[in-house]
C-alpha cells in the first residue's frame, strides 16, 4: 500500500476530533472520535491532529464527491461556474435564481470556517503538544498558519469583497461564541498575510512539501502573493512570486497530458494540490461526471458526461502559428450560418458506421444529400479545424473525430480505442465499419453534441470505480503563479517585456511549444493573459476564481458575443452554436442579487445577528 494511501486511510479513521467550531457541519463529529485534548498529547495524534486541518478542503472542491445534486444543496464543481464550463442539468447559480439562502453559499461557508476552527484548534495547541520536537513543533504550526491563511483566503474573495470582510475567529472558541461580525475586508487580508509571512519565516517550513498534499514555504509565497494580486498590491505579489521557483518549484517539462497523472503528481509544477486516493469518499467523482460512457471503472460504471467545456473557450485555442482561430477562415461564411446550416460539415463519413443505422437516421439523411457534404471525406476536413491547433486543446477537449482509448462500454473490462464521430449514438459502442469503436455517450449526451473533458479522466481499463479518481486535484501550479507574476507586472506599469516572457514560460513548453507573445499595451498584455489562463486551466476549477477577481465574469460567461467573447451569445451552448441540451440552457446573471460577490447564508444572518447582510442580495 502506498504511502498516500496509508496516510489517508489512517486519518481517516480518528480525524474527526471534538473541536468547537461555528458550524453545523461538527455536530456530526462520532462519538469515537479523539477529543482534542487528547489529540495533542503525543506525535502520532498531533499528526493526526494537523492533518486534520487539511480535511475540510475536500468535498467542496472543483470535482466533489458531494456534487450530486446540481440545483440545491450540495456543492456544484466551480470548473462549470466559470468560464471554460458547462453542464447538462439546471443549477440555480446559473440560471439567477441562487438567493440568500442557495445551498452552494452556506455548504462553502460551513466548510471553510470548519477548516478555520481546525486550524486555530492546531494553532492553540501546538506550543504544548507532546511527544515532538521544536524543529517539527515548528513546522506543524507553520502548516496550521497556512492553511489558516488558505481558508480565510477563499472566505474573503468569495464572501468578502467590496470592503465587507467576514467574521474572524483566531482562538478555538465554543459553538455559542461564534457570534462575532464582519471585520473589514482590509482587516481579513492583512492577517492572511501575516499568517503566511510566519509561515514563510518559521526556518523549519519546507521550501518544497515533505508530503503531496502539504504546504511549504513556496506555496506559501504563491499564495501570499495571491492574496497581494487581490488587493492590488502589485508590486508586493510580483515580489512574492519570484521567489517561488528557489523553493524548488518550476514547470514540468514531461509533457502537459502527464501533468495530470498519478505518476506525476508531485513533480515540481504542483505547488499545493488535493490529495486523492482510490478509495470511496478520498477520491475525486471527475471519472463519473465529466467521463463519458467511454471512461468508467472495472468495479462497473460508466461516465455520465454532466460535465462539459464550453465550445467559447474551445474557439480559444489559437492555430499553431500564434494567430487566433477564426472559424470563417477555416470554413468560409461559418459565422453568419444557422447551427442546423453548419451541422453538415460535421456529420461522418458514408462509410463510418453500418448502412442499416446511416439509413433511418434523421441527421445524417438531412445533411448527406446537401452539395457541402463529401461522401469520403467529411470527417478529414472537420478534423482540419482541430489539428492545426494550440495542442492543449487535444490535451483538454474531447473534439469531433478526435480518438479516445476508452473501457468498452458493452462491458468485459476490455479497452478500446473510440472515435467521437457525429451523429452521436446513444446508449452502448458500435463497432463501425472502419473497425473502430464510436465513443460511446449516454442518449441525452447524445442529441446535444458537446465538447467533453479529457484532462483527468483516466482512460482503457485502468481505474476499480468511476466513483474515486485517484488523481490529485492542483489547487496551485507553477503555471499560475507565472500568469499572475505577468499580471502584476502589467498592473504596476512594468516592462510589458518581461511581462511577456513569464507568459511565454507557459506558452513555450516543449509539450506546448506556442509562438511567444509580444505585449503592445497595457489592455492587450491584460487581454493575452487572461486567454491564456481560460486556455490553460480548463478543467481544473481556476478560472471562476479568476474570472470574479478580475471582474469579468458576466461579460464572458453571462454575455458572450455582446461581451465580445467568442460568436456565441450568453449562454451554455453545443458545437454547432446551438443551445445545448440543458433544461436552462441561457446563463443569465441575477436581476435582482449582485452576483459578483456571494452572500453571507441566510442561514447564519439567523443564527447570528451581528452579521451584517451582504449589500446587493435580497434576504
Amino acid at each position: 500500500m502506498n504511502m498516500k494511501k496509508i496516510t489517508y486511510l489512517t486519518v481517516a479513521a480518528t480525524l474527526a476530533f471534538a473541536i468547537a467550531a461555528c458550524t453545523d457541519v461538527l455536530d456530526t463529529v462520532p462519538s469515537n472520535a479523539v477529543a482534542s485534548g487528547t489529540m495533542w498529547t503525543n506525535e502520532a495524534l498531533t499528526d493526526q491532529g494537523v492533518a486534520g486541518v487539511y480535511a475540510p478542503m475536500r468535498n467542496w472542491g472543483f470535482y466533489s464527491n458531494n456534487a450530486g445534486d446540481y440545483s440545491a444543496s450540495d456543492c456544484v464543481p466551480f470548473e462549470i461556474l466559470g468560464v471554460s464550463g458547462e453542464i447538462r442539468f439546471e443549477v440555480k447559480y446559473l440560471t439567477g435564481v441562487a438567493d440568500a439562502n442557495y445551498g452552494l453559499f452556506s455548504t462553502m461557508w460551513k466548510k471553510l470556517y470548519e477548516g478555520v476552527h481546525r486550524a486555530n484548534d492546531a494553532i492553540a495547541n501546538l506550543p504544548t503538544a507532546g511527544g515532538i520536537t521544536a524543529e517539527k513543533r515548528g513546522r506543524l504550526t507553520a502548516e496550521a498558519k497556512f492553511m489558516r491563511a488558505y481558508y480565510y483566503m477563499r472566505l474573503n474573495e468569495l464572501y468578502g469583497r467590496n470592503g465587507l470582510g467576514v467574521p474572524v475567529y483566531t482562538e478555538p472558541v465554543a459553538a455559542e461564541e461564534c457570534n462575532r461580525g464582519q471585520s473589514p475586508e482590509n482587516e481579513v487580508w492583512a492577517l492572511v498575510e501575516q499568517d503566511l509571512t510566519d509561515a514563510i519565516n518559521e526556518p523549519n517550513f519546507p521550501g518544497k512539501y515533505l508530503e503531496k498534499g502539504r504546504s511549504s514555504k513556496g506555496a506559501a509565497y504563491a499564495f501570499r502573493g495571491r492574496a497581494r494580486l487581490l488587493q492590488q498590491k502589485y508590486a508586493e505579489a510580483a515580489d512574492d512570486f519570484s521567489k517561488v521557483k528557489a523553493c524548488g518549484f518550476g514547470l514540468f517539462q514531461g509533457g502537459y497530458k502527464q501533468l495530470f497523472t498519478q505518476a506525476n503528481e508531485g513533480c515540481e509544477e504542483m505547488i499545493f494540490s488535493l490529495t486523492n486516493i482510490e478509495e470511496n469518499g478520498f477520491g475525486s467523482i471527475i471519472q463519473k461526471y465529466a467521463g463519458t460512457r467511454s471512461a468508467g471503472g472495472k468495479a462497473g460504471g460508466n461516465g455520465w458526461a454532466d460535465y462539459m467545456v464550453n465550445p467559447a473557450v474551445v474557439d480559444l485555442y489559437e492555430k499553431t502559428n500564434g494567430s487566433p482561430f477564426d472559424w470563417d477562415e477555416a470554413i468560409p461564411g461559418y459565422s453568419a450560418m444557422t447551427p442546423s446550416e453548419r451541422e453538415v460539415y460535421f456529420v461522418r463519413d458514408t462509410k463510418s458506421d453500418d448502412p442499416s443505422w446511416v439509413a433511418t437516421n434523421t441527421i445524417f439523411k438531412n445533411n448527406s444529400a446537401k452539395p457541402a457534404y463529401l461522401p469520403e471525406g467529411n470527417e478529414a476536413r472537420i478534423k482540419l479545424v482541430y489539428a492545426d491547433r494550440d495542442p492543449r486543446l487535444g490535451f483538454n477537449v474531447i473534439t469531433p473525430y478526435s480518438e479516445f482509448f476508452g473501457l468498452d462500454a458493452n462491458g468485459g473490462n476490455v479497452a478500446v480505442n473510440t472515435v467521437y464521430r457525429y451523429p452521436v449514438k446513444g446508449g452502448n459502442q458500435h463497432l463501425s465499419q472502419t473497425g473502430v469503436n464510436d465513443l460511446s455517450l449516454n442518449d441525452a449526451n447524445a442529441t446535444g453534441f458537446m465538447y467533453y473533458h479529457r484532462k483527468f479522466i483516466i482512460e482503457g481499463a485502468n481505474l476499480e470505480s468511476r466513483d474515486y479518481n485517484p488523481i490529485d486535484e492542483p489547487i496551485m501550479r507553477y503555471a499560475q503563479v507565472l500568469l499572475m507574476w505577468a499580471e502584476a507586472i502589467v498592473q504596476q506599469n512594468g516592462s510589458l517585456t518581461d511581462a511577456a516572457s513569464k507568459v511565454n514560460e507557459v506558452r513555450g513548453r516543449s509539450s506546448v511549444n506556442m509562438p511567444g507573445y509580444t505585449f503592445t499595451s497595457k489592455e492587450d498584455a491584460m487581454e493575452k493573459i487572461r486567454n491564456e489562463v481560460r486556455r490553460e486551466f480548463v478543467g481544473e476549477g481556476v478560472d471562476f476564481y479568476e474570472e470574479l477577481r478580475w471582474g469579468t465574469l458576466k461579460k464572458v460567461k453571462y454575455e458572450g458575443k455582446a461581451g465580445g467573447f467568442s460568436i456565441y451569445d450568453g449562454g451554455a451552448h453545443n458545437i454547432l452554436g446551438g443551445r445545448s441540451n440543458r433544461p436552462a440552457a441561457t446563463n443569465l446573471w441575477s436581476t435582482y442579487n449582485d452576483y459578483s460577490i456571494w452572500p453571507v447564508p441566510r442561514t447564519e444572518i439567523e443564527k447570528n445577528p451581528n452579521l451584517t447582510p451582504t449589500p446587493g442580495w435580497q434576504y
